[in-house]
Order: structure tokens, then sequence, then C-alpha cells
């Protein structure tokens, strides 16, 4: 609480958000940038404006709703902040990877209130075709895939990729999955 000159005790600043993550800002490789996503902010008993600043690699669209920015401004009046919704998303051209970091939402005497944002840029895998499988290997000679004179489902099934490109495919991450379970996930490896 805050001591007023005249000794009258006023409520202390504060800033409320609606959340405190956003994920899924994904994107393909070069589909950027990643659709919109939303959440309020708003305040009270404030002495001072709202500051919104993005982390890097994030957006939000400006007060006036014309074009992305690194950090905007919310406008107090009378000390309120009335709800107010703050549209955001991953930038565009941004290489492959995770991103994350945190909006920080700052006004003079409230408390910090930040926001968790997580996206990832997604390799675009047209060049990378599944070739050949093997599922359920028949028995004798000609199921034993892996050439050690005995058929085992568990031995012999495989999967066979293939990259029709130029540039090396980093897999790591990937994964092989049914309608069950997932089935495998690539380790740290390229496909050339």
């Amino acid at each position: 609480k805050f001591v007023a000159l005249n000794g009258e005790v006023s409520p202390a600043p504060t800033i409320d958000a609606s959340t405190t993550s956003i994920s899924g800002l994904d994107y393909q490789e070069g589909q950027g940038p990643s659709s919109t996503q939303q959440f309020t902010v708003s305040g009270s008993n404030l002495t001072d404006d709202i500051a919104i600043t993005m982390p890097t690699n994030f957006v939000v669209l400006n007060e006036s709703g014309t074009a992305f920015t690194n950090a905007i401004t919310l406008s107090q009046t009378n000390g309120t902040v009335n709800t107010t919704t703050i549209t955001l998303r991953m930038q565009p051209n941004l290489p492959v990877g995770n991103y994350s970091g945190d909006i920080t939402i700052t006004s003079n005497g409230a408390a910090t209130k930040t926001v968790s944002l997580m996206g990832e840029v997604i390799p675009v895998m047209t060049d990378l075709i599944i070739n050949e499988i093997l599922a359920d290997p028949p028995s004798g000679p000609s199921g034993d895939a892996n050439g050690d004179g005995i058929t085992l489902s568990t031995q012999d099934e495989f999967i066979e990729f293939y990259n029709t490109s130029n540039s090396t495919i980093d897999l790591a991450g990937y994964t092989i999955e049914d309608e069950s379970i997932v089935r495998h996930i690539f380790p740290a490896g390229t496909l050339m």
C-alpha cells in the first residue's frame, strides 16, 4: 500500500495479465510468421502507463493495430488501464529451431508481470521421403532384413528414408509414430 501526502492509504498499483504462458507460436521454415495469439492486460491504481516489452524473436501488434513492433505502451487514465487485448506472434524468417522468452509488463510501483512465450520453426521435410517399409517380415530368408539368420519382427522390421535434395537434413527430434504411441525418436544425426 502507498501512503499519500495527506496521510491516507492508497491501494498499491496493480497489473493483471490473463495468462502466464503462451506456446504453439510455430511455423514451418519459410512459412512464417507464426499465427497470432492473444491475452489481456489491465491495471488499477496506477501512477504511470503500462509498458509491454517483447523478448527477442517475438513481436506485438502496436496500439493502432497497424504493425508489429518490439514494445507497446498502454496509457492509463485516472490510474486505470481497462482490459486490453494484446496480439502477438513469432517473427518471420527465423532459422529452424526452438525459441522462447518472457514478455515483461511493467508500470512504476506495480509488481512486474511476465508471460513466457514458446515457439518453433520446423524444417520443411518435402525432401525427405519414405522409400521402403518392411512391417511384419515373412518367415524365412526373405524376412531376415538384418541378415543374422533369424527372422524376428522386433529385429527385422524397418523403414528406409531417402533424402531427395542436395542438402543435409537434420533428423534430431523427429519421431516415427502410429495411432497408439511414438515408436522412435531420432537422436542427433543427419541424412545426406
